[in-house]
């Protein structure tokens, strides 16, 4: 194993953390009451686990390319079926005692995946190796589109509620970036597409 003193370093602190994310994802998996909770995170923990043992395999075996696993592709949404806006919501406070509920399993879940994934990215970018930078984006990817599986879940159940602001001030604030080129053409499109609402 040839490895950098800072990617030993990132390493162990990756695979630690992956440990913690494992074991946690376990202890959910058994607290879970939902069906569908319990299934969720049934295959994000397979697949946590086979992400753990090949990053395990690679680091004794960096020859071993073929074990190289491909992220999680992105759940498949119906973009028209995101709830939007906010309605009434039950007060919120910690719970510091008793069993979890499904509502608190799920947003640690997607506590885990948006934390990993960026610690994926911070870590990966200090990697030398091409094979170790690889390792970590697809850990990135998948942590990402797991994020996107569970806010899913929540949003459905209106665990996660989305804001808006008004299409106006939407317009306001992203319609002014055009494009560097055909910056007129691109405009006058603009002017004659009708806003829907």
């Amino acid at each position: 194993m040839k490895f950098g003193a800072h990617e030993v370093i990132e390493l162990a602190d990756m695979l630690r953390e992956k440990v913690q994310v494992i074991q946690h994802f376990a202890f959910y998996e058994q607290e879970a009451q939902e069906d569908a909770l319990k299934s969720m995170i049934k295959r994000q923990l397979d697949a946590m686990i086979q992400g753990y043992d090949t990053w395990v395999a690679t680091i004794h075996d960096t020859s071993a390319k073929h074990r190289m696993t491909t992220p999680m592709p992105q759940p498949e949404a119906h973009v028209e079926r995101i709830k939007l806006g906010l309605r009434q919501t039950q007060p919120i406070t910690p719970q510091t005692s008793g069993k979890l509920n499904d509502a608190a399993i799920a947003q640690a879940l997607l506590f885990w995946h948006k934390t990993s994934a960026t610690h994926c990215i911070e870590r990966g970018l200090e990697m030398a190796d091409p094979q170790l930078r690889q390792l970590f984006v697809n850990a990135a990817i998948t942590c990402f589109n797991q994020a996107y599986e569970t806010f899913l879940f929540l949003n459905q159940r209106g665990m996660y509620q989305m804001p808006t602001f008004e299409p106006q001030t939407t317009q306001a604030e992203l319609g002014a970036f055009l494009p560097v080129h055909n910056q007129s053409q691109f405009y006058k499109a603009q002017q004659q597409t009708p806003v829907y609402r």
